[in-house]
């Protein structure tokens, strides 16, 4: 039982992955609709891609303006170590609490650009993008 401590650092420490944002990034992304209990809307992001670690993170940034939204997805951010269980790269972006209308909502990933709409009413929100492209959508309705 006195080497159980050991063989757990010396599984971390083998799994040891670098950080790493590529600026080329190419994955195809899924993204899911979530409603938090504030009725903010979260998009959740995952890649299609599996990897061999299931901590990795999807990078991004995003801004709201008005009635445009702007997500880019910019890497994986491998972290500084691995959880040994395979998985997508992910991350949750929470656009906040957005009025009732109409946005002009763009994913970036890498050098492709995907504009569509998103339409929020009191009884849902409806994103529309057009396809083929690197963004799949699991849920394009969503009620509130």
């Amino acid at each position: 039982m006195k080497w159980l401590p050991l063989l757990a650092v010396v599984l971390i420490i083998g799994c040891k992955k670098q950080s790493t944002v590529n600026d080329n990034f190419s994955e195809k992304i899924a993204i899911r609709m979530q409603e938090s209990i504030h009725h903010e809307l979260v998009l959740n992001c995952a890649t299609v891609k599996i990897f061999e670690c299931s901590n990795y993170v999807l990078k991004s940034s995003f801004n709201v303006n008005d009635d445009q939204i702007v997500l880019k997805f910019s890497g994986i951010d491998k972290g500084s170590f691995c959880l040994t269980s395979l998985g997508p790269a992910s991350t949750s972006v929470n656009l906040g609490k957005l009025s009732n209308g109409s946005y002009v909502i763009s994913f970036q990933t890498g050098t492709q650009l995907v504009k569509g709409t998103l339409e929020i009413s009191d009884s849902q929100y409806q994103l529309s993008l057009p396809s083929p492209g690197n963004i799949e959508l699991s849920n394009p309705v969503m009620e509130r």
